[in-house]
């Protein structure tokens, strides 16, 4: 069933007859195709007990049907300033009568309880992932009495939608703590190169003709004869992943786009260090492969981190167009291309799904077949592909499946006219997406060779930088390191006050707070900058998240957790100066070479 079938199923379903009755004990409850969404004796004490039995101490409350408003009011009255709630309630003519008879006037603004009546599943979906990555998967799910018996599909869909944003999170979550260190030292180390690198704004709109967007899915292989057939008359891109598998099979391509700043990426370009084919990339590509790769190097933002690219921008002294991305290269090669042309696109190699059980085409260092240790390992399921037929596919690959569905829904808001085709023929089904044969593609788009290639429009630019622009670059980076030094002097003195302590049973002197509170100002106020902000923000986020206060928690629980949450903070913020302190150095040496060289 599609997303749009199973809106449309959901609307029939929701457009239902109810009304509103009388209690036992004379109060107004909610029936809905036949069923009562409250006790029919006594409504308050039921909505009491059902609170009492969800509520989690700093998690966000979802509440599956708004039933006249009960439990929603004695869920309201137990929230934290940090809590939220969130009624969901896809039958706006309940939610208007309820409201219109009073029954939510006891449900105070300032407790932060929001309504979603939208039965339109992207949306839901969307608001969820925004709200799984804010309260690290803290989602305590409610479903109101006969709501999954009023609304099946509904129920259905939405608790299928939760599960998956918390897993999509939980991926997203994973990749950024096993790369996080990595990441901050790849932006100091990656500025040097982003300084210099030909901004994406050079190239938007330089194109009409047909781009082609090669991805490293098992259905790569079939596709590659037609590809090498008509490969003059198509610009191509490829993710990083992608570019052995295309080289093998002697096709170059007009340029490669790469993000990942892990090690598993770095090695994908080993042996392509001397390939003279333009590079997109983002500041948290791995610091190794700019230091090593020398074809020309095109820069770009990253749209889903809005923080990191005004940081970037305000280091670096220039402002550089974002790029919308996804789960995977591929959905920011298709935004990079959409910039870029104004030709009709094509995507193949884009299953999404592990197609004749394998993980990737021929050719790709990371190809294997599956077995049922891999699909265990990756929590593997099955959905209905592009030929009918049922073909296994994980969260990740969910990810950039929705990744692709959402830059097509976006695109569509924007009222653009964008011709993109998945040609894949293989793997799952976009949403949104046109499916074509890549042959017919080709036949229809791309009859005569592409006369002007990204290398020769960078060569027409000719993006430099002057010597003035250096030293400023220089100026701001020796900047930075002074602060950085300041942060390492503020946490070492903390660590030292903390570790006189008793680590079993702290107690916290009225001197040692006062030595404590005079720190963290200096340290509150060193982070306004946002270079520092970016580097500790992380320490911040897992040192709130692991040391939470506890239900009922005793004042000794409580001196106990604040120490070990001082403890964790001011260690791990004094780990990432002194790493950053090397890395401001090397970064410092390099910008020398160029003013060395004037």
């Amino acid at each position: 069933m599609t997303m749009k079938q199973n809106n449309q199923e959901m609307e029939l379903e929701i457009n239902t007859s109810f009304e509103i009755i009388q209690s036992k004990q004379n109060l107004p409850i909610m029936k809905v195709k036949g069923y009562l969404t409250n006790s029919k004796y006594d409504p308050k004490k039921e909505a009491s007990k059902l609170a009492e039995q969800n509520y989690k101490k700093h998690h966000i409350h979802i509440l599956l049907g708004s039933s006249c408003g009960y439990i929603a009011e004695q869920l309201s009255e137990k929230l934290c300033d940090e809590e939220r709630l969130i009624i969901i309630e896809p039958n706006e003519k309940v939610l208007e009568q309820s409201q219109k008879i009073g029954m939510f006037n006891n449900i105070h603004s300032g407790r932060k309880v929001d309504f979603l009546t939208s039965t339109q599943i992207e949306e839901i979906e969307r608001k969820l992932a925004v709200i799984c990555q804010k309260y690290n998967n803290r989602i305590q799910l409610i479903i109101s009495p006969n709501f999954e018996k009023i609304y099946p599909i509904f129920t259905k869909t939405v608790v299928l939608s939760i599960k998956e944003a918390l897993m999509l999170n939980v991926v997203d979550k994973n990749t950024w703590s096993f790369f996080v260190d990595d990441w901050q030292e790849n932006f100091i180390k990656n500025l040097y190169v982003a300084f210099s690198s030909t901004p994406i704004n050079f190239l938007c709109n330089k194109f009409t003709y047909p781009v082609v967007i090669a991805s490293g899915g098992p259905s790569l292989s079939k596709q590659l004869p037609l590809l090498k057939k008509y490969r003059r008359n198509v610009i191509l891109l490829c993710a990083g992943t992608t570019i052995n598998t295309l080289l093998q099979n002697d096709i170059v391509p007009d340029a490669i786009v790469s993000i990942d700043g892990s090690s598993a990426n770095y090695n994908h370009f080993k042996d392509l260090q001397d390939l003279d084919v333009p590079l997109f990339y983002t500041i948290t590509l791995h610091k190794d492969i700019l230091k090593a790769y020398k074809g020309p190097k095109i820069f770009f933002n990253n749209k889903n981190h809005l923080d990191v690219s005004e940081l970037t921008n305000k280091v670096i002294d220039k402002d550089i167009h974002e790029v919308i991305g996804g789960g995977s290269v591929a959905n920011y090669c298709l935004d990079i291309t959409n910039q870029i042309t104004t030709g009709p696109i094509c995507l193949i190699g884009q299953d999404l799904a592990y197609t004749n059980n394998s993980t990737h085409a021929a050719g790709n260092k990371s190809k294997r077949e599956i077995d049922l240790e891999l699909i265990k390992s990756r929590k593997m399921f099955t959905v209905v592909g592009y030929d009918g037929e049922e073909v296994w596919t994980d969260y990740p690959l969910t990810s950039m499946k929705k990744g692709f569905e959402e830059y097509i829904n976006y695109v569509n808001t924007l009222g653009e006219s964008v011709d993109i085709y998945n040609c894949t023929e293989g793997g799952v089904i976009i949403e949104g997406m046109e499916h074509t044969p890549f042959e017919q593609f080709l036949i229809k788009n791309c009859h005569t060779p592409i006369p002007h290639s990204i290398k020769t429009l960078l060569k027409e630019i000719n993006y430099n930088r002057s010597q003035k622009e250096w030293k400023r670059f220089y100026e701001r980076i020796r900047e930075e390191k002074f602060k950085n030094k300041k942060v390492i002097n503020v946490s070492e003195e903390a660590v030292k006050i903390l570790e006189k302590m008793d680590a079993d049973s702290p107690f916290f002197q009225p001197s040692v707070n006062k030595k404590l509170s005079k720190l963290d100002k200096q340290l509150t106020r060193l982070l306004e900058d946002e270079f520092l902000l970016y580097l500790f923000g992380q320490v911040f986020k897992q040192v709130n998240h692991y040391y939470l206060e506890k239900e009922n928690e005793t004042e000794e629980a409580a001196h106990l957790r604040i120490y070990q949450k001082s403890v964790a903070l001011y260690k791990g913020i004094l780990d990432a100066a002194e790493k950053a302190e090397q890395w401001y150095e090397d970064l410092l040496s390099d910008i020398k070479k160029e003013l060395a060289s004037e």
